[in-house]
């Protein structure tokens, strides 16, 4: 489709940006359109023009825009703020694409404040998916905004934490980004230690910043709750939530409405449950655990063999804290709990046990996974136990060489 540009002069003139930066930035928003298409069929009946001024889809724009190091800072500033002020949260296709994008931008920019970091994520607990179209190297500067540069107190800015790992389905850059923070200088290790032990909870066990309790007491109807919590909030910080969902003199004053299934969903789970937290998070907190100063024994005993969603990803964390500690560990302490391990039902939490006991003291373990009632680990036990030919040559030629 040819890109229609004539809806856009009015914008670009709102907007008051640089006439030489004019011409890129028309060309990032419609690139942030095209971006949009390719994921929407029904976008073809639309121009380019009539697209942008949805909120949801001039996120698109303003993320190309973000991301363009051509353009002068101030000129990204601009997009960037006029897409966050375009937010409209309660209406179908009001919140904008790509905003943990947008609010890294800002905080790599110096240009974020933290009521206007937890208004943005706010509205985007009601848009869905965090992590589509944000990179991670992105992730890593919000995160240390939220750490050493947010103003924060340390407890919500725990919370913060705590709910970007819950809501992170995607393993490579949960990882990296709990590798992050957890090796970040800026915290001591007494918080670390309690990011750790609120991710290996069996429940939510932090308390959300006063200003999401408010939003949501708000919206529910509960005087007593938002009472409560506006009594912990800074003077004019509650006035500016809700300022920030109101219609305004702006690009996107004329957009059609509709319901937002994305707010209806948000109001059943009144903005209290965050599912579950990835297992991978429990294991690498397991781990960290004994990194931050807790007796490594202590640590295995107290968390092998919790039986539970979760009971794989903490049982492997504990395998990582042995062999991570294991000259300070005693042989028979070592041997109770993979002999705990081998009797726990699970089958990824037996193979890797039987792979610690092969590891640390020999074949015999292989010889007992292969008598285990799992047929997957009798399978894995006689090839580990039996190198393929192909194994067996490259030992040899390795042989050869020394």
């Amino acid at each position: 489709m040819k890109r229609t540009v004539s809806g856009l002069k009015r914008l670009l003139t709102d907007l008051d940006l640089p006439e030489a930066d004019r011409p890129r930035v028309e060309s990032d928003l419609l690139d942030g359109v095209a971006n949009f298409r390719a994921h929407d069929e029904v976008a073809g009946y639309y121009t380019d023009a009539e697209l942008l001024r949805y909120p949801y889809i001039f996120g698109f724009g303003a993320v190309a825009v973000a991301r363009d190091p051509v353009l002068d800072l101030n000129t990204r500033l601009a997009v960037v703020r006029s897409a966050i002020r375009g937010l409209r949260p309660l209406d179908d296709n009001g919140i904008p694409h790509g905003l943990p994008a947008l609010l890294s931008f800002l905080a790599g920019a110096g240009a974020l404040h933290r009521v206007t970091f937890q208004v943005v994520m706010i509205a985007t607990d009601m848009a869905g998916d965090l992590y589509d179209d944000w990179r991670t190297d992105e992730a890593r500067v919000l995160l240390d905004w939220l750490i050493a540069k947010s103003e924060m107190p340390d407890a919500d800015a725990l919370w913060w934490l705590y709910y970007l790992f819950s809501h992170c389905d995607k393993a490579p850059v949960g990882k990296a980004m709990f590798r992050f923070v957890l090796d970040h200088p800026a915290w001591p290790n007494g918080i670390k230690r309690d990011l750790c032990l609120a991710v290996l909870a069996e429940r939510d066990t932090l308390r959300p910043p006063a200003l999401w309790r408010a939003f949501w007491a708000s919206l529910r109807g509960d005087e007593q709750a938002l009472k409560q919590a506006q009594a912990e909030l800074e003077p004019a910080v509650l006035d500016d939530l809700i300022r920030s969902g109101d219609e305004g003199e702006d690009d996107f004053a004329g957009t059609p409405r509709a319901p937002s299934f994305g707010f209806i969903s948000s109001l059943l789970r009144g903005g209290e449950s965050f599912g579950l937290i990835p297992p991978y998070f429990k294991r690498m907190a397991v781990a960290e655990l004994a990194v931050l100063g807790e007796d490594p024994l202590a640590v295995c005993r107290r968390y092998l063999g919790r039986h539970d969603y979760y009971t794989d990803g903490i049982n492997q964390g504990v395998a990582d804290v042995v062999r991570a500690h294991r000259a300070g560990l005693p042989d028979a302490a070592v041997r109770d709990l993979i002999e705990t391990a081998l009797g726990i039902g699970s089958v990824v939490t037996r193979r890797e046990f039987y792979a610690l006991g092969a590891e640390l003291f020999g074949a015999d373990y292989l010889e007992r996974a292969q008598r285990d009632n799992a047929g997957s680990i009798r399978q894995w036990a006689r090839q580990t136990a039996t190198p393929s030919a192909g194994d067996s040559a490259r030992a040899k030629r390795g042989r050869r060489r020394v």
